[in-house]
């Protein structure tokens, strides 16, 4: 697999070194040999999400060691690809999509990323696979 989309569950699981799927996130994402992509709005969650369950210090660590890396390509969507992810949340009035849910599948469409890495079920539910964050998975 040349490359996979990395959600914020998956960033935060490897963040987390208590959550329950940490080991297996960061096996896949060490063993993984082509390109992670990710997302400014992803970042801005799972800064969201670090804060308000750890602290400051430690959510600019993660950001960081993100940002960093030589592996993960971040991309900063143009305006065109948050009017388009609004549409698809205004569209989608029976899902509990996050609008980052719907940038992040706006994303992997253009990009042609048909595999997300994510604990998160709505990646499936719009038509992408998923690697599950279970002790079997592997890249």
């Amino acid at each position: 697999m040349d490359r996979v989309f990395v959600d914020t569950s998956a960033w935060y699981e490897f963040a987390d070194q208590r959550a329950a799927a940490h080991e297996v996130v960061s096996a896949l994402i060490d063993e993984h040999r082509g390109r992670m992509i990710t997302s400014t709005f992803v970042l801005a969650e799972l800064t969201a999400l670090v804060v308000a369950r750890f602290d400051h210090r430690l959510a600019v660590t993660v950001d960081d060691s993100i940002r960093g890396s030589s592996d993960v390509e971040l991309l900063h969507p143009v305006a065109a690809e948050e009017e388009e992810a609004w549409d698809l949340f205004r569209a989608r009035p029976d899902k509990s999509y996050s609008l980052t849910d719907c940038l992040s599948f706006v994303i992997m469409r253009r990009t042609g990323v048909d595999t997300a890495l994510s604990a998160d079920q709505h990646f499936k539910q719009e038509g992408f696979q998923t690697l599950p964050l279970t002790p079997a998975s592997r890249m």
